[in-house]
């Protein structure tokens, strides 16, 4: 009876260490952001668009500026931006040991297709020069055509400076997806 009772105790103790094996969570490693991926950062879109390394950008030349929510991954990350430059757009967050993730508004995009659009061109020969943020005066975006009714209300968004066969060019952006040239 002994023998038996014994043997029933120690599949009790396996069975018990089977099932605390099966609940238990493997840990893994955190998902890796790739360029392409989307975020919010203070709710505005961006996009990552560079991988940038710790020696092209010291820690020492950045600053926090809020936090970033990657879109798909359900997490918030401390994002970062150039010291001393309150209007520089591009935001950065760590990118493991390897650096830093640069990301650019999605309304940088938006003017990239539209140059490319306006000059019959593909955008891969566009490059992008300077984005910063902006405060417009009104819904025109500070540009108003002839006969266009502006609200004259503060609109944030950013100045996109692009560049094509030597010409460099200026674009205005709400936060989202409007464009203007700046030249009309």
């Amino acid at each position: 009876m002994s023998r038996w009772l014994a043997a029933l105790l120690a599949a009790l103790v396996l069975a018990a260490c089977q099932a605390e094996r099966r609940t238990t969570p493997v840990a893994s490693p955190a998902p890796q952001v790739q360029i392409g991926a989307t975020a919010h950062f203070d709710d505005v879109p961006y996009i990552a668009f560079a991988q940038v390394s710790l020696e092209r950008l010291p820690r020492e030349r950045l600053e926090a500026a809020g936090e970033a929510r990657i879109d798909g991954l359900a997490r918030r990350v401390p994002a970062y931006r150039l010291k001393g430059q309150p209007a520089a757009a591009v935001r950065y967050t760590v990118d493991g040991t390897h650096g830093w993730l640069a990301w650019q508004p999605q309304a940088v995009l938006h003017a990239r297709r539209e140059l490319a659009r306006a000059a019959n061109i593909n955008p891969s020969r566009i490059q992008t020069l300077d984005v910063t943020s902006e405060v417009w005066p009104d819904s025109c975006l500070g540009v108003a055509t002839p006969g266009q009714a502006c609200t004259p209300e503060p609109v944030p968004g950013f100045r996109v400076l692009l560049r094509v066969d030597g010409r460099t060019l200026e674009y205005r952006t709400d936060q989202f997806n409007r464009v203007v040239p700046a030249q009309r």
